[in-house]
């Protein structure tokens, strides 16, 4: 690491899963344990848990940081991190005048996630999914028929991301697994929808279907969102066999990929003659 501000690992939050805060702790200190001690790395979360972005640059800045450097924690950009952080960053630049706040990127796409989401979807072929009778019926380990993938995240508008990244993520994930059809799904916000999805893989002669949400953990949107329209879709194609995979987890390639994105966020903004 070739600078010692603390980082902030900003993750989004969730109202009803304490899944998030556990994973996201979690995950801090696995990236904590790989920086090593000369770089401070905390969990701080966007909405709904403790501690909040504003809290946690208030700790520090009482603690003497002159430097913060704020990881989101997110797959891609969307209007959290294009417009709702740096905004925030703006109101805490004024309040602590003698901080510098510096937001890094986004985990992005990257080789070690498309590699992470289809052995999600190889785990739930195998069995290691959330078992649910999607359309009636459980997931078989044996399942015969061609296979389809739908890669699924939470969805953002397109002024802020058109899903180019989405797109080629999922077609990545099904030429890994070697599918008859791949595309990508939004739970909310943006389109195609699951049903969409599960449409179109289906009429391409897909007979098994994986789902595999690209979300950090599972909460609301998993559960509200994902399981309800997979539901719907499985209903709707009754000669398709469904399953749905484990959300991401804590992995070491996620370990890896903060790791790199805050070496990055370091070095763009060390001091002159650091």
């Amino acid at each position: 690491m070739p600078d010692a501000s603390p980082v902030i690992l900003l993750g989004h939050g969730s109202r009803r899963f304490l899944e998030f805060a556990e994973g996201l702790d979690a995950v801090a200190r696995d990236v904590q344990t790989a920086v090593g001690p000369a770089v401070r790395v905390e969990a701080a979360f966007f909405e709904f848990l403790a501690p909040s972005l504003d809290e946690a640059v208030e700790r520090l800045a009482a603690e003497g940081a002159r430097r913060i450097v704020v990881l989101p924690y997110f797959l891609f950009d969307g209007r959290e991190v294009k417009s709702i952080i740096p905004e925030q960053l703006a109101a805490l630049g004024r309040r602590f005048p003698g901080v510098e706040l510096v937001q890094g990127p986004a985990l992005g796409l990257d080789d070690r996630l498309v590699e992470l989401a289809a052995d999600r979807a190889r785990e739930a072929l195998g069995g290691l999914g959330y078992h649910r009778p999607f359309g009636g019926r459980l997931a078989a380990r044996r399942s015969p028929g061609p296979l389809g993938v739908i890669v699924v995240n939470r969805g953002s508008r397109a002024e802020f991301d058109p899903g180019d990244r989405l797109r080629s993520l999922a077609a990545r994930v099904g030429e890994a697994l070697g599918c008859v059809a791949a595309a990508p799904a939004h739970a909310e916000h943006a389109r195609p929808s699951i049903g969409e999805s599960a449409t179109a893989v289906v009429r391409a002669g897909a007979r098994r279907v994986v789902v595999v949400p690209y979300l950090h953990f599972p909460g609301k949107v998993l559960f509200d969102n994902v399981v309800r329209d997979l539901e719907r879709a499985a209903r709707a194609h009754p000669a398709a066999r469904f399953t749905l995979a484990r959300t991401l987890c804590l992995d070491a390639r996620l370990v890896a990929v903060c790791v790199e994105r805050i070496a990055e966020a370091l070095e763009r903004t060390a001091p002159v003659g650091a």
